[in-house]
This record gives C-alpha cells, sequence and structure tokens, in this order.
C-alpha cells in the first residue's frame, strides 16, 4: 500500500491525541520549512494550500448536512495532503515521517509529565504508565509503517486498555480522579467526533 503524508500525518495525529489523554485536538500541523524544500517545492506547496483553502472557503459557506460537509473536509484534506506529498522527494517523506513521529513522542512525554503531576503518581506506577506508552507508540509506529492509519476504533481500543492499567494500578483516591478525568475526556472526544468544534474552520 502506497504510504503518504496523508497518512502518516493525520494517523499520528489522530492516535497522539487518544494516547496523550486528551486536552485539545491536534490537527496534524506540519512545518514544511524542516523539510529543507527546493524554491521550486516551496512555491508548488504554496499554490496546492492556495487552491485547496479556496476550496475549503467554499465548503464552509456552502448549504448542506453537517456531516455530509465534514466528510467532505476530509476527503479534500486528504486530497491536499496527497498532492504535497507528490511534490517530495523520497528522502524528505522519509524525513517528514521521522520529524512527525518525534514530534508525538515529545507531545506524549509532556502529556505523561501532567498526568503524573495531575494524579500524584508514585514512581513505580509512572513507570507502569510508561511502559504502556511506549507500547502503543510502537503499535502506532507499526501501522504507519504497513501504510495504514489508526482508525477511531483503534484509539478507543488504545484508551480502554489504558484505562484497564489505571484501574489496576491507582489508589482510590486516584481512581476517582482519573475518573472524572476519562469522563471529561470523553466528552469531548464524542463533541469532536460529532463536528461541534468548528472541524472546517481550520486546515
Amino acid at each position: 500500500m502506497k504510504k503518504t503524508l496523508a497518512t502518516m500525518i493525520l494517523g499520528l495525529s489522530v492516535s497522539s491525541m487518544a494516547l496523550a489523554f486528551g486536552g485539545g485536538h491536534h490537527r496534524g500541523h506540519f512545518d514544511w520549512d524542516e523539510l529543507d524544500l527546493t524554491d521550486a517545492q516551496e512555491e508548488r506547496i504554496d499554490d496546492i494550500k492556495d487552491s485547496f483553502h479556496d476550496k475549503f472557503r467554499t465548503l464552509r459557506k456552502s448549504e448542506g448536512d453537517r456531516q455530509d460537509k465534514k466528510q467532505e473536509f476530509i476527503t479534500l484534506r486528504q486530497q491536499m495532503m496527497a498532492d504535497i506529498n507528490d511534490v517530495l522527494t523520497p528522502e524528505q517523506q522519509k524525513e517528514a515521517r521521522e520529524l512527525m513521529l518525534a514530534k508525538v513522542e515529545k507531545r506524549l512525554n509532556k502529556r505523561m509529565k501532567k498526568l503524573s503531576h495531575k494524579l500524584d503518581l508514585t514512581d513505580e506506577q509512572e513507570a507502569t504508565v510508561k511502559t504502556q506508552l511506549d507500547k502503543k507508540l510502537a503499535a502506532v509506529k507499526t501501522k504507519i509503517d504497513a501504510g495504514e492509519k489508526p482508525s477511531y476504533e483503534d484509539r478507543k481500543g488504545m484508551m480502554a486498555d489504558m484505562d484497564q492499567t489505571m484501574q489496576s494500578i491507582l489508589t482510590a483516591e486516584q481512581l476517582e480522579e482519573w475518573n472524572e478525568m476519562k469522563e471529561r475526556r470523553m466528552q469531548k472526544m464524542a463533541k469532536y467526533e460529532g463536528g461541534d468544534r468548528g472541524w472546517y474552520k481550520h486546515h
């Protein structure tokens, strides 16, 4: 299966959201300047982004069912990323993948610190959670290497596995806080999946 930046960035985006326990949705923004683009590549990518900007704006102002428009937005964004992918060399595509994975790991480590502080985890508890996160990140890397992107069901499965780990290692007091965090997180995810967060305002 052909691997594209659309698969890589969108897949990592949704997975990192699940693994990092909420706290805002990462839309897969990427700094193309990190890839040492040629002037010709920069110009071509700018043209592609400008072209799709007009399409996004037209879609945003159009009439129609919100869910249908949301799916159209996703399709447009995937096409935009695929078109940009075609501008890059194989070496730049590989570098983009490595940079995105590094960003995900950095974000996960940052969220892990916040989680540890919020729940007042012991060193042993923190080590257990970190091991679990490392396993999940490895699974994400494996999927992307195979040219796939984690699905919504994958995200729910990741969170269910993490919840099971938490239920087994936390104290009663910690569990109360964890369950409250989990409920807020699920509400945010449900709201986002329902399309109530202005999904087509950013591209």
